[in-house]
């Protein structure tokens, strides 16, 4: 039985995960690590405009493009952040496990995002207690402190160019795989890789 998606007290330092899935019930060794104020932030950022041809995909459309992907989910919440308590971001996290599970969409753990001191051993710790191998994982950030934790971890990182990222601060850790305008686009890019002979687990 899955345990609630709700953080224990004392975990949110540790990536320790809330919610975990029993890994002799089918699952694969591959996942995706999500940010999730890229489901709730707008598809554009700022200081972007959008085409007036092009369509927005809502909440609900990107949900169930997730759920097309048959990859369980890791949701990332951010804490720290001055204008939003850690206990509100982490309980805006466990209700769109919620939403995302009455839609198709399996959460096996939701995590605090990872401090730049931990860098990527903190999702690689998470991957593995899953049973995950993090080369076979993924990872969607909006910056590149994000592409960093995750190219550190060992996963494939792609990032949603959305206007949050304003330093641009390189570095060899720092390439995403791709960089994209939006979450339905890396998906996209998900979709298609998993659709390649060595992703057989999907067949």
């Amino acid at each position: 039985m899955q345990a609630s998606p709700l953080m224990r007290a004392g975990q949110e330092r540790s990536l320790r995960p809330s919610l975990r899935f029993d890994s002799a019930s089918g699952t694969t060794n591959a996942a995706v690590f999500l940010d999730i104020a890229l489901l709730y932030a707008s598809e554009v950022g700022a200081d972007q405009k959008l085409d007036v041809s092009e369509q927005r995909p809502s909440i609900d459309e990107q949900i169930d493009a997730l759920a097309e992907l048959h990859l369980p989910l890791v949701l990332i919440y951010a804490i720290g952040v001055a204008s939003v308590p850690d206990e509100a971001s982490k309980a805006r996290a466990a209700a769109l496990a919620r939403r995302l599970a009455t839609r198709g969409v399996r959460v096996v753990a939701i995590v605090p995002r990872p401090s730049q001191a931990t860098r990527g051993a903190s999702l690689a710790s998470v991957a593995s207690s899953l049973g995950m191998a993090p080369d076979e994982c993924w990872l969607i950030g909006d910056q590149l402190d994000d592409v960093e934790i995750g190219n550190r971890a060992g996963c494939r990182s792609l990032m949603i160019d959305n206007g949050s990222e304003r330093d641009w601060r390189g570095g060899s850790f720092r390439e995403p795989l791709a960089k994209l305008g939006n979450l339905a686009a890396a998906i996209r890019v998900i979709s298609a890789a998993a659709t390649s002979p060595r992703y057989g687990w999907l067949s």
